[in-house]
């Protein structure tokens, strides 16, 4: 259930993030110790929020419970930080959100694609977006097949100007397997 699902999961859309979080969901009901795949249900939560807003009082209903409880069964994790860096997001606490990222950053063993990806979406949120280029890009070198990390790219490059390069990830980005409908808005 574990595996199926975060194989899907990877492939971005309303459908991955739906049977995604039903599969991390039987796999905690099997196994409610299994702090992997409480991190992922809260990772299917939030693309919810995203991919199938009619569903979002019970993604974000999802997301505490799944994020609470991997931070019970995981406190030194640098994941289980990151997760409560997205209870922060929620309420649009940058602050808490920055300290969370901070705290995973110092758990975590090396440079982690999902810190940067999450520090990249935090400076985004503060307008800084020459920043969170960088953690866009320092994100994308460690995960170059992402297609939501190659539309971020696209997105903050078109925001600050450079719209050659904003086209040349765009045109990469056209090989890249997954659902391309969040490539497409950004």
């Amino acid at each position: 259930l574990f595996l199926r699902g975060r194989a899907l999961i990877e492939q971005s859309g309303a459908h991955a993030a739906l049977r995604s979080a039903e599969l991390f969901r039987s796999a905690v009901t099997r196994d409610p110790q299994f702090a992997a795949a409480w991190l992922l249900l809260a990772s299917a939560s939030r693309a919810q929020l995203v991919f199938a807003p009619q569903r979002s009082a019970q993604a974000v209903a999802d997301l505490r419970e799944a994020s609470a409880n991997v931070l019970v069964l995981a406190p030194l994790w640098w994941a289980a930080h990151v997760v409560q860096g997205w209870q922060h997001h929620l309420r649009r606490d940058w602050l808490a959100m920055q300290r969370s990222l901070e705290k995973a950053r110092e758990l975590a063993p090396e440079t982690s694609r999902e810190i940067e990806f999450n520090l990249g979406t935090l400076h985004t949120q503060l307008g800084e977006s020459d920043v969170a280029l960088e953690h866009f890009r320092t994100a994308a070198r460690m995960d170059p097949l992402s297609l939501l990390l190659c539309g971020l790219l696209q997105k903050e490059l078109i925001i600050i100007g450079r719209y050659d390069e904003a086209d040349a990830e765009y045109q990469r980005s056209r090989d890249l397997a997954g659902d391309r409908e969040m490539v497409e808005h950004l």
